[in-house]
């Protein structure tokens, strides 16, 4: 016979979820762009296209992503030259609507964004383990979820 098995609140459905989540924004981040593909070398003047730069001459960042008047717009995927990442949604060259941004020594934060600072519902997955999950506000969890 067969027992059921029921799990109640664990540590690996919270770090299951922030995995398919961040699985999910790097998909939507490396999907085809509806856009078309940008044109030339000259990325400030880029608009509504797709295209990859880098490593830039000073940062060494990566960019490969949508354009709107030469920002980064749309979806995109940053590798920044100090080991972090984010895949998901820029606006005006910020980081803002859902997105994934992962640090160097491997702790994250899946959620939404606004002016490149966690804001809204997200999850925050440090290196031990330990998940801090809810609302943030300009950077800062505000309300604890479970």
């Amino acid at each position: 016979m067969y027992k059921k098995i029921k799990f109640g609140h664990c540590l690996i459905g919270e770090i299951l979820l922030v995995l398919l989540l961040s699985l999910f924004c790097y998909d939507m981040a490396r999907g085809k762009s509806l856009l078309p593909s940008c044109q030339g070398n000259n990325f400030p003047t880029w608009t509504n296209c797709h295209g990859k730069v880098g490593p830039l001459p000073i940062s060494g960042d990566i960019y490969d992503g949508e354009w709107k008047d030469g920002k980064y717009h749309g979806k995109g995927t940053i590798e920044y030259s100090d080991g972090t990442k984010y895949l998901g949604e820029w606006k005006d060259g910020k980081r803002h609507g859902q997105g994934t941004y992962i640090m160097s020594d491997g702790s994250m934060y899946a959620g939404q964004w606004k002016d490149s600072v966690p804001n809204g519902e997200g999850t925050y997955t440090f290196t031990d383990g330990k998940i801090d999950k809810g609302i943030w506000k300009k950077g800062k969890l505000v309300e604890r979820k479970k």
